[in-house]
């Protein structure tokens, strides 16, 4: 509701920074105030193979 996004990603570590170096950076027009990395255990239940938009919780 706040704009806020979460992601989670998992992979080879120089992937995965791929990854948060797109995120601190944005989309054209977006303004990304802060980036916060969480490390922890990842289950398969965690994992999918495709993209999901989620209601707010």
């Amino acid at each position: 509701m706040d704009g806020s996004v979460e992601a989670l990603f998992s992979g080879p570590a120089d992937l995965v920074e791929v990854m948060l170096k797109a995120c601190r950076h944005g989309p054209a027009g977006a303004f990304v105030e802060d980036v916060e990395i969480l490390d922890g255990k990842v289950t398969d239940t965690d994992l999918t193979d495709r993209f999901e938009i989620r209601r707010t919780v």
